[in-house]
């Protein structure tokens, strides 16, 4: 009886030194490593819009340029901006920008709150632009200052091919190096990097030809990851990332599947939170979402969105969202000062007036303009559809975590998130689709 009992005692011992207590996962921080081309992501086009050099909040923020071509006519000035948070941080303390618009943008995930790894002194984490039919060659024409030197004289023309709004480009043609500048470590560095151009039968436009890859080692499993720029970051501020698996039959990441900042992704059975690329040191940081104080993204696909209660910008007429339910709802945050929101307005007017109001709700949010210049832009643009102002007493902008402008979202009868950032082409293809689907269950 004494050996028997002896001998479950040392197996109770054993045992007992083998269960030793799970020690809690901790935050990965991964080096990436950039890529040439698209790779298994589609191509992201931005819009190459004019300057606004009077504009009254980034008019100081622009500097002369010379040697736009005299043949070229109707010429437009642009620029593309490679770290949005650098940009405005240097222009605040150069006092061209106000403080307060910089503490309304830092709200944004993606958005470090250490301003030591931004350059208080103005660096050229932006490149210039310009547009304009040669008359000369009989086609329209652009110059990007590649050496950033303020001066077009020197570069040589891209005649742009037409991109057809249905067709997916990935001809990497007529590309130009642009040179810009970084801030990493405390000292200021030139890094360079791919540009494309093409035109539509509205907008002319750019994409950057690169995407980003990272490993990542939990519970002795390795994780490939794929990191898509975000259209024109060059920075990956905003990155969207994704599993090597989660690539499809066509090699090509769905991008409503890609799991953005902010947003959660499993590996090894735990769940982490995107928080981007980390801009001093190229790192990816993926947080345990344990440790996270604010656990999950609101926008996230396939999560119901939070509902709320509020008054309608114009009419003061109440909004409740969960009256909504039983129509899809687009829900676009917005402000005046984005040119891609303010570009697309026009054609998001057309979808909502032609939509079944029965079937189909529009609701804008604004962040960050005054009730004055939100009430005059309406009127000017005349946009129709029901506006609510985030303000500092509902802050909408904190309370979903939007990451940038546009940000929006479409949900299904039930208030669930079925899709993300549609532009308006992509939103009336998607409605279109929807609603084709639902006149062929009936």
């Amino acid at each position: 009886m004494k050996h028997a009992l002896r001998l479950f005692c040392t197996v109770l011992v054993l045992v007992s030194c083998n269960r030793q207590p799970k020690e809690p996962p901790v935050t990965l921080r991964l080096p990436i490593t950039i890529k040439e081309g698209y790779g298994p992501f589609y191509p992201g086009f931005g819009i190459l819009s004019a300057d606004w050099p009077t504009d009254p909040i980034w008019g100081k923020t622009y500097y002369p340029v010379r040697g736009i071509p005299r043949h070229w006519s109707s010429p437009v000035r642009t620029r593309v901006i490679v770290n949005f948070q650098q940009f405005v941080y240097q222009h605040v303390k150069t006092g061209n920008l106000e403080q307060a618009l910089y503490d309304t943008y830092s709200k944004a995930p993606g958005w470090t709150s250490d301003t030591n790894s931004l350059s208080t002194k103005p660096i050229k984490c932006y490149v210039n632009v310009v547009r304009g039919f040669d008359e000369h060659v009989g086609k329209w024409a652009i110059l990007v200052d590649t050496d950033n030197d303020l001066d077009f004289a020197d570069e040589a023309p891209v005649y742009p091919e037409f991109l057809h709004p249905k067709e997916i480009d990935y001809k990497i043609k007529d590309q130009r190096i642009i040179q810009y500048e970084l801030y990493k470590n405390g000292r200021v560095e030139t890094a360079r990097a791919p540009v494309v151009f093409r035109y539509t039968n509205t907008h002319f436009l750019y994409s950057f030809p690169r995407y980003a890859t990272a490993v990542a080692q939990v519970a002795g499993k390795q994780y490939d990851l794929l990191i898509d720029p975000h259209l024109s970051r060059l920075n990956f501020e905003a990155s969207k990332i994704a599993l090597a698996s989660s690539i499809g039959s066509n090699g090509r990441v769905d991008g409503q599947k890609l799991i953005e900042v902010g947003d959660e992704i499993e590996l090894g059975g735990i769940a982490y939170r995107n928080n981007g690329i980390s801009p001093s040191d190229n790192t990816l940081e993926l947080e345990p979402v344990s440790a996270v104080s604010a656990q999950t993204n609101p926008l996230q696909n396939g999560r119901e969105f939070q509902p709320f209660t509020d008054t309608e910008f114009i009419s003061g007429k109440p909004i409740d969202l969960q009256k909504q339910r039983g129509k899809y709802v687009f829900i676009d945050f917005w402000h005046t000062g984005c040119r891609g929101c303010v570009e697309d307005m026009p054609n998001l007017n057309a979808i909502y007036q032609r939509a079944d109001k029965r079937k189909l709700a529009f609701i804008g949010i604004n962040c960050g303009d005054s009730p004055e210049r939100l009430r005059t832009f309406l009127q000017k643009k005349q946009v129709k559809w029901p506006q609510i102002l985030s303000t500092d007493k509902n802050d909408y902008y904190q309370k979903y975590r939007v990451s940038g402008f546009p940000t929006s979202v479409l949900l299904d009868p039930q208030g669930k998130i079925i899709a993300r950032d549609l532009p308006s082409h992509a939103l009336d293809e998607k409605l279109a689709v929807l609603f084709y689907e639902k006149r062929i269950a009936r």
